[in-house]
């Protein structure tokens, strides 16, 4: 099953797309209420490979990857990054795991290479993102009732916040020999 979560129109459509012309795979696409900003390097020919570089950055510190509503809060806390910390970000947008796993590993090395740290955002759970990232900021409890923004600013999913997680994260592998969470010894089972 492909489960999409799409950040902005073009990924909307490339989820719409897959879906469609899919003859084997069923599909789930999961929209916000939420206004998103249309991301400024997104298409959908990116979008169809279930994840892309949505800001590339050269020399970057950190890869943040992320899916959905997180997307737009990854590349305002990279641009945060840079303003407050004189950090560079990369934001790497993955609508789709499903369809990013099935892309060649050099593809997906390209989105997430060898010596960068990596940290996924996703306000939900962090189940899953190990496979993508080494450090996970999320939520694995239930949450809160009232407006997002209200919500969100709670638990620190703000720029300031995903930018402390990013220096943490910075600041833990700044002396080790930083290898691709897509570089495993084997393959797990799916």
């Amino acid at each position: 099953m492909m489960v999409w979560r799409p950040a902005d129109g073009n990924e909307t459509s490339a989820a719409y797309y897959m879906a469609i012309t899919s003859k084997q795979t069923p599909s789930i696409i999961a929209l916000t209420r939420q206004n998103l900003p249309q991301l400024e390097n997104s298409t959908i020919e990116k979008a169809i490979k279930g994840g892309y570089v949505a800001l590339e950055a050269e020399k970057a510190n950190v890869t943040l990857v992320s899916t959905g509503s997180e997307v737009g809060l990854c590349v305002e806390a990279a641009k945060y990054l840079k303003d407050k910390h004189d950090v560079t970000a990369r934001v790497v947008s993955m609508p789709c795991f499903e369809v990013f796993d099935a892309q060649p590993k050099e593809y997906r090395l390209q989105c997430l290479p060898d010596g960068i740290p990596s940290m996924s955002v996703e306000v939900m759970s962090t189940l899953g993102w190990e496979r993508y990232s080494h450090e996970q900021f999320g939520l694995n409890r239930f949450g809160a009732s009232g407006a997002y923004k209200d919500v969100y600013k709670k638990f620190d999913f703000v720029p300031e916040g995903v930018a402390k997680r990013a220096m943490a994260t910075i600041d833990f592998y700044k002396d080790t020999k930083v290898r691709s969470p897509i570089n495993r010894a084997f393959t797990q089972l799916i």
